[in-house]
């Protein structure tokens, strides 16, 4: 079980599973928090082409991103433009990530894990973002 608790806190690890029973309970305690929020559905993301489609979306990307793990590790690292307290990402239908492109799969979750302990060894940022540490985790829900 994936609580409110793990995924509000700088530490890791950064990528947690989780079902949909668990979802309801930490939507409401981010829904207090000073927290940016995306929500991304599984569905919609079967290549690596819609992957970053989606990122580049909710996270605002510059118009110069690269489309490749490179790129999306920078930007993730940056957000520039979306600064938070903390980050959280949920992922619906967790199970069709990547479905068509398998292989992408263990690249992606080591760079989610790479991009949450960046964030919580952040030091002096600004207190748009906290001012230290912050919080970016993602959560992969899986089922309907």
């Amino acid at each position: 079980m994936t609580t409110w608790n793990e995924v509000s806190r700088p530490s890791g690890p950064w990528v947690h599973r989780a079902v949909t029973d668990d979802l309801a309970v930490i939507l409401e305690s981010a829904r207090s928090a000073d927290v940016l929020l995306v929500r991304l559905d599984g569905a919609r993301v079967h290549t690596l082409e819609e992957l970053f489609r989606e990122y580049v979306r909710e996270f605002s990307f510059p118009e110069y991103f690269g489309w490749n793990w490179a790129a999306f590790d920078e930007c993730m690292k940056e957000l520039d433009d979306q600064p938070a307290r903390a980050y959280l990402t949920i992922i619906t239908r967790a199970e069709q990530v990547l479905s068509a492109e398998p292989d992408e799969l263990p690249t992606y979750l080591r760079q989610l894990e790479d991009i949450g302990r960046r964030w919580a060894g952040a030091f002096a940022l600004g207190p748009e973002w906290g001012g230290g540490e912050v919080p970016f985790h993602t959560i992969l829900v899986e089922g309907d």
